[in-house]
């Protein structure tokens, strides 16, 4: 599956960064599991964390963040 279908089909899910192209393997939450073809989920109750995990993210290379 490739983002542009994920977001087709789940309209409330925003593209932060990546390309509506990309294919996934993998919706992740917990940055410290991020494979490269996963895509990284933040949710509001990440709190006063959510920099912190999108730093991890982002130092692990991964494209695509919703």
């Amino acid at each position: 599956m490739n983002i542009e279908q994920l977001l087709k089909n789940f309209r409330t899910i925003k593209l932060v960064q990546g390309k509506n192209e990309s294919e996934l393997d993998y919706i992740q939450s917990d940055s410290r599991k991020l494979q490269k073809r996963d895509i990284f989920c933040v949710y509001d109750n990440f709190e006063d964390n959510t920099e912190k995990y999108l730093n991890d993210a982002l130092n692990k290379n991964i494209e695509t963040i919703i």
